[in-house]
């Protein structure tokens, strides 16, 4: 059974026509140029925008699940977050407990130190870096223990080591009979670390399927309007404009 299935997803001059799934134990990348409707996609997935179609979430209809079990079962991490208060990293990560009506102090640490934030704890969140911000606000939706995780841009102000290692905790996440769902724009990244992507153009799948189905010379033509260099027997996999 899948943990997401969407049928004709639309909103309004921003996306058409989505048909998509997501598997247990599946990361599932999204990519595409600007404005192609990535960010738009998890929104409506993450309960944020209103839309036309279906959205399942393990055969359910997203929309007639109450508010409270939709935030436990599905976790969104925005493009960009911030706190209009002064909030301790230990504060931020809690947040993601609110789902549940309680503090689960073991979730908050086992967060923390996944996403490598431990020393921090006590540390105001708008001290800090924004890469090292970005690891305190998915540490906040690891927390809440989501069957599936939405995660908008998730290594895009992380340095090269961060990069790999957070596309490593998620795929591992994923694998635990949950599901990942991410934007990204490396292609090369995404083809290392998703196990199926979702290619976008204009609002529309133009491609789905594995990364050697989705990656091709024609299709990156004519999302991105370049022609590419694409290994992907290469390790890790290149992908790059000519």
């Amino acid at each position: 059974m899948d943990l997401i299935t969407i049928r004709q997803l639309s909103v309004s001059r921003r996306i058409a026509d989505i048909n998509l799934n997501l598997v247990p134990g599946e990361m599932l990348g999204v990519i595409g140029a600007n404005g192609a409707g990535k960010s738009t996609l998890l929104q409506c997935l993450g309960g944020v925008l209103p839309y036309r179609g279906e959205i399942l979430l393990n055969d359910r209809l997203l929309r007639q699940m109450p508010g409270r079990e939709q935030a436990r079962q599905i976790g969104f991490l925005p493009q960009s977050s911030q706190s209009a208060w002064a909030l301790t990293v230990e504060d931020v990560i809690t947040l993601g407990r609110l789902p549940w009506g309680d503090n689960d102090q073991e979730a908050v640490r086992q967060a923390a130190a996944d996403t490598q934030v431990s020393d921090w704890m006590q540390r105001q969140v708008d001290q800090l870096s924004g890469g090292q911000q970005a690891r305190v606000w998915l540490a906040r939706v690891l927390a809440g223990k989501p069957t599936v995780l939405l995660a908008d841009e998730p290594v895009a102000s992380l340095d090269l080591y961060h990069q790999q290692y957070i596309l490593t905790l998620l795929r591992r996440y994923a694998r635990n009979n949950r599901g990942v769902i991410l934007s990204i724009h490396d292609l090369s990244l995404a083809a290392r670390y998703c196990d199926r992507l979702c290619l976008l153009h204009q609002g529309r799948v133009l491609a789905a399927g594995t990364p050697a189905e989705v990656l091709t010379q024609d299709h990156l033509r004519t999302a991105f309007h370049i022609d590419a260099h694409i290994d992907l027997e290469s390790q890790p996999p290149i992908i790059v404009p000519k």
